[in-house]
């Protein structure tokens, strides 16, 4: 059933060891992103430090406004920061076996780190010929292509350039205010695609965990990270429908699905459903908290994981059911963490 999926977390190949040479920047990124659409429907995988997510979806339809590239569907969005983005280059399988050496394309930032993966299924484009015409007329083939991108904005440009460090410094001495916020986050995080601008903000690493920020949105209560571990097989023994929002430096995503699979290891954790496989690292989950937004006793509520750095890691929710409120088997998980 997951033939196709590949639970290993991609890794980038060190510039000493194989250094594909810079192409000259022939296209844009706008132009780049909106011909992935041909593709198909593609396994697309981010990574962050705790997480790891793979879900298949179309890209068909993305397009970019003022330095975001984002695409949404029914049960998916994703956001690409392409201020972080450096370049795209075609790379080998992630697993043992033959494959055509450019099964993957991998959007790397300046240091080469991966921010996505996209893998063809195995069943897709058995001869290469859609891959190879896309890498072609964008010169990709054998080389590491650096897309142009108009900068809208010296202020955000600054910003983005500076040291981590200075990134969260900026934005947790603006104004506590979504506005304020909104000076220092590209204009189009609010695109209404279920992913908060709080959200973008904290999972590609500006503001570390502060509970008095998370207090701010509505009820905010530090839960047992050790018995996440235990919510997420519950969630999988019964096929409760979730969503998950995560990301890395330069992606954000919300996939909404009903994992119905779950394996365990030592330090790590699997969940699995149609088309989806998340791995968390178990290790690096240091903090986790219920949050319920707004004070309505019918407010739905989420559960947001943290890393020891006070990175944020996921945020899951309960999807509503037709009533509008939470899955029972969700609501009663929660007050037992709450307990």
């Amino acid at each position: 059933m997951y033939a196709d999926i590949h639970s290993a977390a991609f890794t980038p190949t060190p510039p000493s060891v194989a250094a594909p040479r810079d192409a000259p920047a022939t296209t844009t990124w706008p132009e780049l992103l909106s011909d992935l659409g041909c593709l198909g429907r593609v396994w697309i995988e981010t990574e962050s430090p705790a997480l790891t997510l793979s879900h298949r979806e179309t890209l068909s339809g993305l397009r970019v406004e003022d330095a975001i590239a984002h695409v949404q569907g029914d049960g998916f969005a994703l956001r690409l920061l392409l201020e972080r983005c450096d370049a795209l280059r075609a790379a080998g399988p992630l697993s043992a076996g033959p494959a055509p050496p450019s099964e993957s394309l991998l959007i790397e930032d300046a240091q080469w780190r991966p921010l996505v993966a996209l893998r063809l299924a195995p069943h897709q484009d058995t001869t290469g010929f859609v891959l190879r015409a896309l890498l072609g007329a964008h010169g990709v083939s054998g080389r590491r292509l650096r897309p142009a991108l108009q900068r809208p904005s010296a202020q955000r440009r600054t910003l983005l350039r500076a040291p981590r460090s200075a990134q969260r410094r900026t934005l947790l001495h603006a104004p506590r205010t979504v506005a304020g916020h909104a000076a220092v986050m590209p204009p189009g995080a609010h695109l209404g695609d279920g992913v908060g601008l709080m959200d973008q903000a904290e999972l590609s690493g500006l503001p570390a965990l502060h509970p008095r920020r998370l207090r701010e949105r509505g009820s905010a209560v530090g839960v047992d990270p050790d018995s996440v571990p235990c919510v997420l097989e519950a969630l999988a023994d019964h096929a409760v429908p979730i969503r998950i929002i995560t990301g890395n430096d330069a992606c954000v995503r919300r996939v909404d699905s009903a994992p119905f699979a779950v394996r365990r290891g030592t330090g790590w954790l699997d969940l699995r459903g149609d088309n989806l496989i998340v791995r968390l690292d178990m290790t690096l989950l240091d903090g986790a908290w219920v949050i319920q937004r707004g004070h309505e006793p019918a407010a739905l509520r989420e559960l947001r994981l943290y890393d020891d750095d006070g990175r944020a890691i996921a945020a899951l929710g309960s999807l509503p059911t037709p009533a509008g409120g939470e899955h029972p088997v969700w609501a009663a998980l929660i007050n037992a963490l709450l307990q």
